[in-house]
């Protein structure tokens, strides 16, 4: 179906921690992409690849 809506249920990753260092975050923002298979009712394979957004959330330190 063409022009559809792609609904994604479950986990699909993340990353978290402190793990990632500013430069890194930079780097990310236009670089993660998430494949997508299908293959039709014919057998018929289709591979995309969609970019991702990157966001970034801040928790703020307990007192």
């Amino acid at each position: 179906m063409t022009g559809g809506t792609i609904n994604i249920s479950g986990e699909v990753g993340k990353i978290s921690g402190d793990i990632i260092k500013k430069a890194e975050i930079d780097e990310l923002k236009n670089n993660l992409f998430f494949e997508l298979k299908t293959t039709n009712l014919n057998g018929e394979e289709n591979e995309y690849q969609l970019q991702m957004t990157l966001t970034e959330v801040i928790k703020a330190a307990d007192n």
